[in-house]
């Protein structure tokens, strides 16, 4: 994976499981990446790493990480996937469990520091920092969604059509 070149940059595809602010850390996280030089995919299957950032806040929640992580383990057999990382909440909670039922995975790290994880997954891989972080947006251009440091989060659509004196309701309503 030495002196890969530009047009063979390493293809990363992320899934962002619970609650917005783990959609706005996968996107600081595929920031970080991209200034790594890793090219980001919006299909997983097209792939070389896979990043699953998983909630662990209920049990429904904590299934569905795990069915997930076992859906993307697959792609390690069938598809391009050569190394599957899993952040976010539940591996922060469970990492021995995890890291001992879950031999498929390469890499588990929590919900603290992303930029230390795209430094640790570039070195990994012989990558150096070849540009400046950016957050990659992968919601709709309408829709922004910002993680407030309480860890409350909220959805703030965005209205560009909105003209002076016009009320934010009256607008969205005649856009209906």
């Amino acid at each position: 994976m030495k002196g890969r070149t530009m047009n063979s940059a390493l293809k990363v595809g992320a899934v962002s499981l619970g609650c917005s602010k783990n959609a706005v850390d996968t996107e600081n996280m595929l920031g970080e990446l991209a200034s790594y030089g890793f090219e980001i995919v919006p299909d997983a299957g097209l792939a070389d790493i896979i990043i699953i950032n998983t909630c662990g806040f209920i049990t429904p929640a904590k299934q569905d990480s795990i069915d997930t992580i076992l859906e993307m383990a697959e792609y390690k057999k069938t598809g391009s996937c050569r190394f599957l990382a899993v952040t976010g909440c539940l591996s922060q909670r469970y990492p021995d469990e995890l890291r001992e039922e879950l031999p498929e995975v390469d890499m588990f790290w929590g919900v603290k520091d992303y930029p230390a994880f795209a430094r640790e997954l570039a070195a990994r891989f012989h990558l150096v920092k070849c540009g400046t972080f950016r957050r990659l947006l992968t919601t709709p251009h309408t829709v922004r969604i910002s993680a407030l440091p309480t860890a409350a989060t909220i959805t703030v659509p965005t209205v560009p059509f909105l003209s002076s004196g016009e009320s934010v309701s009256a607008c969205l309503w005649s856009s209906l």
